[in-house]
């Protein structure tokens, strides 16, 4: 799961849009108990679905509903799922991260969890240059999954024994330095198409030679956070995340310690606000660049015609939201980012605050 698909499933539905979240038991795959308790969900959405509207009337709604959870594979489970439905549509995301059990029907699907666990989600690209084939792979938590659209993977011209353009059947030796930056800038162009729907920071894996001649060429200089010598056209995805690890965490810190800086000399200047009431106001008018938020930073609230009010005695508790939730869902969607630091590293700032577009 990606920007790109959060984008895609906030876009506006026709009534009624199913949301069905579920976490997974990963470290049991194949147990009956998360297949038997999705079909209960289904089925107070199906409840729920045909007494509002009827068996017929909300037939297709619920077909669409029992054909994604029947294509989800228990057998390899990841943290969470989320089924989306709609009378003329199927989603089904698996989601590197764990989310509270929830079924919605509304007018749009429920995303303020997908929201908040991508944005506590280690999301980068790892790069593995060569020439039959250079492969491309991003995240999911700590693992890494094959990109194959795009036009990744892409093989040099040769590559794969077929004649030259030129004529004849060179060598990867006889290659000419024209030959391999074209090869590479044909692999820029591409991971730049990936790039432009969803940045992300950059790993780049290859020999020393393919290393030099794509950083040579490259576009993404300022995206690419690590390089890793060696030969790794065939490197398991895997194995790439491990030794991708130290870059990504090191990514993170730096991340997290230049967005403090950053808040503080921001808050002298007048371009940061702290607080949860000040950093509401500012989200809903579009004004959030950065949101930073304490890691254990909660706060129940009603909210009302957008405003924001504490929880006081709302009764039942149900009515209540995680205005922290509400935040990062509402400054992702307009082209913020947010990010967790560890709880206390605000200071007097915290626990919540917010970097504004100049």
């Amino acid at each position: 799961m990606n920007r790109a698909d959060l984008e895609q499933l906030r876009e506006p539905r026709a009534y009624p849009a199913v949301s069905l979240l579920f976490p997974l038991q990963r470290h049991r795959p194949g147990n009956p108990e998360d297949r038997l308790q999705l079909r209960h969900l289904a089925d107070r959405a199906r409840r729920r679905l045909q007494g509002e509207f009827g068996v017929r009337e909300s037939a297709a709604v619920v077909q669409h509903l029992e054909d994604g959870i029947a294509s989800i594979d228990l057998r390899s489970p990841s943290d969470g799922v989320a089924v989306f439905a709609t009378s003329t549509e199927t989603r089904v995301l698996t989601l590197p991260f764990a989310v509270p059990e929830r079924v919605t029907v509304d007018d749009a699907f429920e995303t303020r969890d997908l929201a908040r666990g991508l944005a506590r989600s280690p999301r980068y690209r790892l790069l593995a240059l060569g020439e039959k084939p250079t492969r491309l792979l991003e995240s999911e938590d700590h693992s890494l999954v094959e990109i194959r659209t795009g036009g990744f993977p892409l093989f040099a011209e040769g590559a794969r024994g077929e004649p030259l353009e030129s004529g004849g059947y060179a060598p990867h030796s006889s290659r000419s330095e024209g030959q391999h930056e074209r090869f590479f800038r044909q692999v820029d162009e591409a991971l730049g198409a990936c790039a432009t729907s969803d940045p992300l920071p950059i790993v780049v894996a290859g020999t020393q030679r393919n290393l030099a001649y794509f950083d040579k060429i490259t576009a993404h200089h300022e995206s690419i956070i690590g390089r890793l010598t060696g030969n790794h056209e065939l490197t398991p995805p895997d194995q790439l995340a491990h030794l991708a690890k130290p870059f990504i965490e090191s990514h993170l810190a730096e991340r997290r310690a230049a967005a403090v800086t950053e808040l503080v000399e921001a808050i002298g200047a007048g371009c940061a606000v702290v607080g949860i009431k000040p950093v509401w106001q500012h989200a809903v008018e579009g004004r959030g660049r950065v949101l930073l938020v304490e890691d254990d930073f909660e706060y129940p609230a009603r909210i009302v015609d957008g405003r924001l009010e504490p929880a006081g005695d709302v009764d039942p508790p149900e009515v209540l939201d995680d205005a922290v939730d509400m935040l990062i869902d509402i400054v992702l969607e307009t082209s913020g980012d947010a990010v967790f630091v560890e709880p206390g590293a605000l200071g007097t700032h915290g626990p919540v605050a917010m970097l504004l577009r100049y």
